[in-house]
């Protein structure tokens, strides 16, 4: 069992949050996984600022601008679709 004093106890005894945590983050201001940046690649969408739109905001303070083109172009260069599970939802990436 974790220590009380761990800053990770709740991530390492509740392992439902496991996966939510290890993804990673594109953009902290908008809380954008990289897993949603793809799922919104593979929908077609070819910009950031498609993806961000399409995800509910712009960018903010657009320091994340680069590494989600990046993404996008890994996606539309051949990459493999985002993994699902058995009941057809989203896996965290």
């Amino acid at each position: 069992m974790a220590r009380q004093t761990d800053a990770f106890a709740f991530v390492i005894d509740n392992h439902s949050c496991l996966s939510y945590f290890l993804a990673m983050f594109v953009c902290f201001c908008r809380q954008y996984r990289e897993q949603d940046i793809r799922r919104a690649a593979h929908a077609g969408l070819r910009s950031a600022h498609d993806v961000y739109r399409e995800l509910g905001g712009e960018p903010s303070c657009g320091r994340c601008l680069e590494f989600a083109e990046e993404v996008i172009r890994d996606v539309h260069m051949g990459s493999a679709p985002p993994a699902t599970n058995a009941g057809g939802a989203a896996q965290a990436a």
